[in-house]
């Protein structure tokens, strides 16, 4: 009896030993979930935390917060429940009233670094409701993928219209980046509009078809 003892104390003491070690390796790990550490530095640079196209925003969830979406808080940015096309839809309201205003609604970075061919397309629906068309009340989109913001489209309260569709060829300016996107309301007095109103937007790679193709 006293030999099987001598015999089995190391072998119980190496696992208790083997035990400990695997519990104390998996919390390491699992702190950063997927049981894998993140890297050092910004997050931004993180390419597992960046995700790649296509994006689709449809406001169906109501919120702002669900895509990761910046904004000025209490501002004149809110989400329109009741209108879309479908509704839900983000809306830039004239109040709070504002003069000599720039704000924005700012996507979360998205990824383009894996794409080498094909062109990138920003899509959007957008309606408006002038009050006074003094052509001083803008919106624009403009890219971010290097250091400075590039608008790519713009459009004034010149007059109102109902929902239309705009598409917007990005290529040059985010192929092969990690950027953001944004629609910037910017005037001298947010009283000369009523509102504009962003849908369905969808960030997206499209490459042409072959050419002389022969199966």
């Amino acid at each position: 009896m006293e030999k099987l003892i001598r015999r089995t104390a190391p072998a119980a003491l190496l696992l208790g030993l083997l035990l400990l070690q695997a519990t104390l390796s998996f919390s390491q790990l699992s702190v950063h979930g997927n049981f894998k550490a993140l890297p050092a530095g910004p997050p931004e640079l993180d390419r597992e935390a960046v995700p790649w196209l296509p994006f689709e925003e449809d406001w169906s969830t109501g919120l702002f917060e669900t895509n990761e979406w910046t904004y000025q808080q209490n501002g004149n940015w809110r989400i329109a429940g009741q209108v879309g096309n479908d509704a839900p839809s983000a809306e830039f309201f004239y109040s709070p009233a504002s003069t000599n205003y720039q704000k924005a609604l700012t996507s979360r970075l998205l990824s383009a670094r894996n794409l080498i061919d094909g062109d990138i397309f920003l899509s959007f629906d957008i309606k408006h409701t002038t009050v006074n068309p003094t052509g001083l009340e803008f919106l624009k989109v403009q890219v971010l993928a290097d250091s400075a913001w590039i608008t790519v489209w713009a459009d004034s309260n010149t007059s109102s219209y109902d929902w239309t569709n705009k598409k917007l060829k990005i290529t040059n300016a985010v192929k092969g980046k990690a950027f953001r996107f944004r629609f910037l309301a910017e005037g001298q007095n947010s009283l000369d509009i009523f509102n504009w109103m962003i849908d369905n937007i969808s960030v997206y790679r499209k490459c042409a078809s072959p050419l002389n193709f022969r199966a």
